[in-house]
């Protein structure tokens, strides 16, 4: 198994699916992925950032130099791992601990969310109209989300991946109908750098959007625009465009290195993918 650097349990949780009842002759491999910036003491990467969203990014690396130290070039059976977990937990047991850490910030980061985006509860009585629609509430844990919008990717051979001309989903013709739609964190999106990507472009792509008629130069309050309405249905946040589109501002050689894409293959939808990621994979030997 090929697995990125991940929490103590997220690991042991990993390891089970391996061979969770003893039966292989030979020994099971869990290869974990590990940056040099990591190694090196650094927090820096896409890893290392979504881990810190997690809240687990120090008890990751205090587990990462625990392994190091124990079990370097030895094999082992679960049970001995298990061992260690709880040895590993035991060490951690302190105050200004890596867990501890991580706990702290878990536990502020609730606060905060609490006090700044729910509501005291609250019953409101509204009129059904024919013409409600999706919308993310400010005030609400998912305040931080936004509605976007995915070109397709074709996975069915993932060494010649496919960009389909085709959207993840269309918008209704009429103002009733409801539709599927997706969302993504805006930190994220901002993180990657494709609010300012789809600010640059989104007017041409879309002369009907509201940002097309803030000046180029403004790209502050393009991106504000952009943010704002994504909370309705109707202006999702495009994390990648079709060819069709992508013609309309300089061509498919244009896309931005971070776009996120809706990978599907004929038996079902596989989910997002960026395209970094996709590179990695399309780059990857044989066999690996």
């Amino acid at each position: 198994m090929l697995t990125e650097m991940t929490s103590p349990e997220n690991m042991l949780q990993r390891l089970g699916r391996l061979d969770r009842f003893g039966e292989s002759e030979s020994i099971n491999i869990l290869k974990v992925a590990i940056t040099e910036n990591v190694k090196n003491g650094s927090c820096k990467g896409s890893l290392a950032f979504f881990l810190n969203q997690l809240n687990c990014l120090q008890t990751t690396k205090a587990w990462y130099d625990f392994l190091q130290d124990q079990l370097v070039d030895q094999s082992f059976k679960l049970s001995k791992l298990y061992q260690l977990y709880k040895a590993f937990h035991t060490q951690q047991d302190q105050e200004n601990s890596a867990v501890f850490q991580d706990m702290q910030k878990a536990l502020k980061k609730s606060i905060d969310r609490i006090n700044n985006k729910v509501t005291e509860p609250t019953k409101i009585s509204k009129p059904k109209t024919a013409e409600q629609k999706s919308k993310i509430s400010k005030n609400s844990l998912r305040g931080d989300s936004r509605f976007v919008q995915l070109a397709k990717l074709n996975l069915n051979d993932y060494a010649k991946p496919v960009f389909e001309n085709e959207y993840a989903y269309q918008p209704p013709l009429d103002d009733t109908t409801e539709y599927d739609n997706l969302t993504e964190s805006l930190n994220i999106i901002q993180e990657l750098g494709l609010i300012n990507f789809i600010a640059q472009k989104h007017g041409n792509i879309d002369p009907s959007h509201p940002v097309k008629g803030i000046p180029e130069k403004k790209q502050k309050s393009r991106c504000m625009v952009l943010e704002n309405y994504a909370r309705d249905a109707d202006f999702p946040l495009y994390l990648s465009y079709i060819e069709d589109d992508l013609n309309k501002v300089g061509g498919t050689g244009i896309r931005h290195p971070e776009a996120i894409y809706y990978a599907v293959c004929d038996q079902q939808p596989i989910g997002s993918i960026s395209l970094d990621k996709l590179n990695i994979l399309t780059t990857m030997p044989e066999g690996k």
